[in-house]
Order: structure tokens, then sequence, then C-alpha cells
């Protein structure tokens, strides 16, 4: 299936001109003051790639899919978070205007293409959502590497127990049914 990990190489010969870390990791409280939540990993890997000098600017894409707290811009959010431990202003790009991954892509190609970066970009998102996010980036005319992060399952060790159905495993089917209909929905359109 689709959906399984990958595996995190990266050529270390090759510097990518720019990292995209795709949203959806930070979030809005009753205040709508960011903080990051569950895919966080996606801050913590940008971070780590630039840092060690495998991507020379990062491009954070995401709005605010939530229509009910206006306020919260993701892009913005995240762009002064990075800015507080200490990535210059002048490597970071936001693209705060989207509501979903098809967004993400269409919005980021139009900042991509003004800053005439050097493709093929490393596009930073969590291990599950990477064959949607390919795909419509891909569909937007932007060249991309897939970086997964944020895995949910698949990177311990394996058992014939693991194929024996539990509660708790039916209860995790929610984010993969979405990434499935999503990539299925995406693919077809």
């Amino acid at each position: 299936m689709y959906w399984q990990p990958l595996p995190i190489a990266i050529d270390t010969t090759i510097s990518f001109s720019c990292g995209i870390v795709s949203g959806g990791f930070a979030s809005p409280d009753n205040n709508a003051n960011g903080y990051f939540n569950s895919a966080a990993d996606r801050f913590i890997q940008v971070v780590k790639l630039y840092k060690l000098g495998e991507i020379k600017h990062i491009l954070i894409s995401g709005g605010n899919g939530k229509q009910d707290e206006k306020n919260f811009r993701e892009g913005a959010w995240v762009k002064s978070e990075l800015k507080a431990i200490g990535s210059p202003d002048s490597v970071i790009f936001a693209e705060d205007k989207s509501n979903n991954t098809s967004d993400n892509a269409y919005n980021a190609k139009k900042i991509l293409d003004s800053l005439k970066l050097k493709p093929p970009y490393l596009l930073i998102t969590s291990a599950l959502h990477i064959p949607r996010a390919s795909l419509l980036f891909k569909k937007a005319g932007i060249s991309t590497v897939p970086f997964p992060c944020n895995y949910i399952a698949g990177r311990g060790p394996f058992s014939l127990s693991s194929l024996l159905p539990t509660p708790s495993v039916l209860l995790d089917w929610n984010p993969y049914l979405k990434e499935t209909a999503g990539y299925l929905w995406y693919k077809i359109k």
C-alpha cells in the first residue's frame, strides 16, 4: 500500500536550495495563540536540516485549515518561532494563505518561482502525508524529494502479533482513511 513508511536517507553530497515544510503541525489555542501539535516533528526536522546545511532556505507552507479561527496564520506563526531560535529572517519564507495541501502546493509554487531557487526541493511532511503531498506538489509543477517524518507506525520491530486486530489499531484508522481518500480524490481529479 502507498502509505508504507519511507526510509529517511538524503544524499549528503546534495544540498537543497529549499526545504518546504507542509503545514498542519501548529494549531491555535482558544486565544488564537499558536502551539505545536502532534505533528511537530515537521518543525524539528526542518530546523535540524537547516542547521546541518542540508537545506539553504525554509518555506513554511501553511495557512489555516480551521475555518472557525480566522486570526491564526500558521506560516506566519512558525516563521516567528524559527526566528526566535536563531534562524535568519533572510532564509525563511512563509505561505500562510492556504487551507489545505492542494492550496499549499499552488501557493508555494508562486513563492518558489519568484525566488528562483534551484529545484528539486526537499518536501518535509509526515510520513503518512508524503504520498498525497508529493502528488499535489508534482501536479503544481514543483519538483520535490520527499523527506518523511512524524512516523506513527512502521519503525519498530515486526512480529506476527502485529497483524492481529486490536481496538487501538482500529481507533487509529482515521488518518489512514483521510490520506487514502485524499490521495484517490486528487489522483482522479
